[in-house]
């Protein structure tokens, strides 16, 4: 689609619209994309994900009852972070606008991890594997790496420990 939007010199979106094949993505995204970004979003965030079946795909993808319990409780902590972000910003006395929905909360989430990202001097860091992309680190330790969560499959790591091509 970006391809066709940038030969055809038009928004991404114009071509989308116009697409068979994205109908249901683009019904989805004008349902809710207002209503994620003002009052009441963290209850439009819960439709979206009981409409589009994050639960049930999460219970499918996984490829153990742990590994389902682990994908289920980051989407119930994903809203209830956004139901407690919402009501704070409800109860601000300031003369402070209510802070756009679900925009107000990525860019809180992404003031939140600047202010962090001092240097700590000899101290370690805690970062996602995203984060530490491309960055240069004497020695990472890759905590919490469980079945389904990277996709490694097919990376030769499937083999048994010391058999994987490159590891011995």
């Amino acid at each position: 689609m970006q391809e066709v939007a940038r030969a055809q010199k038009r928004p991404v979106w114009d071509v989308l619209r116009e697409e068979e094949r994205a109908a249901g993505f683009v019904e989805v995204i004008e349902k809710y994309g207002a209503r994620l970004s003002q009052r009441g979003f963290s209850e439009a965030a819960r439709e979206l994900v009981d409409e589009v079946g994050l639960f049930d795909e999460a219970r499918r993808g996984a490829q153990s009852l742990p590994a389902q319990a682990r994908k289920i409780e980051a989407i119930q902590s994903l809203l209830k972070q956004l139901i407690e972000y919402e009501q704070r910003e409800e109860q601000k006395t300031s003369d402070e606008p209510f802070a756009a929905g679900l925009p107000g909360y990525l860019a809180r989430l992404a003031l939140d991890s600047k202010d962090a990202d001092g240097d700590a001097g000899d101290a370690v860091t805690l970062i996602t594997l995203h984060g530490a992309k491309g960055l240069e680190w004497r020695c990472v330790f890759l905590c919490g790496l469980e079945e389904g969560l990277l996709p490694h499959s097919g990376q030769g790591f499937d083999e048994p420990a010391g058999r994987a091509s490159g590891w011995s």
